[in-house]
Parts: structure tokens; sequence; C-alpha cells
């Protein structure tokens, strides 16, 4: 009788062990439904295998995900995340961080102690990034995604006439236009 369970138990999940010597495939229950074109995708993915869609997966789940994201080729656009400083180190999963970068963890722990915001991953498209970001953000680690076009060396630096502080902002005033540009400080 419990020889007739295991072999039900088999077959609705996909291992033969008279075929197969490790189970392959992934059970039904742990694929993860893409929500732009409604396809099932294996759980270690960041994007959809059929729409190319960043899929909703779990940041539990994020242990198992091996991005073989492509990076940017030398003359093509980027995307870049910047880690934000952070006010304790101790409040990140930087092992889990360091695996889904693909960096080795002294290496990220060395970037995140330095407080500033530095460069962790560059990622071909923008989809791509984001995914990154959100798996990031799960544990604990948060940054931005700045563009190469935002980069862009064929924009002049604008020159100031001058700054003031308000509040919560900072504004800055450009010499040439007496344009206003007014940032949040927590931005900078």
């Amino acid at each position: 009788m419990a020889e007739e369970n295991e072999n039900t138990h088999n077959a609705t999940s996909g291992f033969d062990p008279s075929i197969q010597s490790e189970k392959l495939a992934f059970d039904p229950q742990q694929l993860v439904k893409c929500q732009s074109c409604s396809r099932n995708n294996p759980p270690n993915r960041l994007a959809c295998l059929y729409c190319g869609s960043v899929l909703n997966v779990e940041p539990l789940a994020a242990e198992n995900i091996k991005p073989g994201l492509r990076k940017p080729d030398v003359w093509g656009a980027g995307y870049n995340l910047i880690s934000k400083p952070l006010s304790n180190l101790s409040t990140v999963n930087a092992a889990g961080a360091a695996k889904l970068l693909s960096l080795e963890l002294a290496v990220l722990e060395s970037i995140l102690s330095t407080s500033l915001p530095l460069p962790i991953g560059r990622y071909q498209s923008e989809n791509d990034a984001e995914a990154v970001r959100k798996l990031l953000a799960g544990h604990g680690l948060q940054t931005v995604i700045v563009g190469d076009q935002a980069l862009s060396e064929e924009k002049p630096p604008i020159r100031l006439a001058g700054v003031y502080f308000l509040d919560t902002q900072i504004a800055f005033i450009a010499f040439n236009s007496q344009e206003e540009y007014v940032i949040p400080i927590a931005d900078i």
C-alpha cells in the first residue's frame, strides 16, 4: 500500500526514480505566473521566459535565483544600481544580497560600510535592474536605478549662481538661465 502511494505521488510530482536519478522539474505549485502574459515560469527566474516582463518573486525565494542577466554591451546603454547609504549594516542580509549580485561578500560589505552611494550592479534593461532592486529590498538593501542616459557626457554641467536652504529642501539657481532646481534634502 505504501508503495502504491509513493508511485501515485511520483506520478503527480513528475519524478520517477526508475528512470531519473534526481528530480529535475519544478512542482506546479512552485511555478510563478507572469502578470503580463499569464504563463507559468520556473521560480528561479527574474523575468518571464515568454514576454520578458519582471516576475513577482517573493524575497525569500530570491535565494534560489541565479540571475543570468546579460551585462550591457560596452557600446550600449545600461542601468546601474546604486546603493543607498546605510545607518546600520546589521539590518541587511549581506550574504543573500552578495549572492544575488554575484559579488564576494567581503566586497559588498566593504561597499556598504562606506556610507556612500556607490554602484553595485549594472544591467542591460531597466526591467532587469528593477527586478534586482526589488529582490535586494527583500534583503534590506535599498538601491536606486540610474540609467546611462542620465549620466550623459553630452549634457554639460550646470554652473550655479546660488544655493539656498529651505526646511526640507535645497534650491540651486542656474547661472545663465536663473532656473531654480529644488531637491529634497533626503535625496542628496
